[in-house]
């Protein structure tokens, strides 16, 4: 299975995967990356703060970008 790096471009930089996820295809990368978007987003709403995330990057082990999940799209049914 290959491996997806989801990382976070924010306003400030990159908050970068270290480990990556093990998941069949690109499209279940971006699965991935819908769902985890919803939480942090959950996470800041409950807390009152300011979602600063912009985006998803998903990677491959290589670095190179294959695919970008914003975050004002997680508010839609996958």
């Amino acid at each position: 299975m290959p491996r997806f790096f989801l990382h976070i471009r924010e306003a400030t930089g990159l908050v970068e995967d270290p480990d990556g996820s093990l998941v069949p295809d690109l499209r279940a990368a971006c699965a991935e990356a819908v769902v985890a978007a919803r939480e942090i987003a959950a996470e800041h709403l409950k807390a009152g703060k300011p979602l600063t995330a912009r985006r998803f990057e998903i990677r491959d082990g290589d670095g190179r970008l294959l695919a970008t999940v914003p975050f004002p799209q997680v508010s839609s049914p996958p």
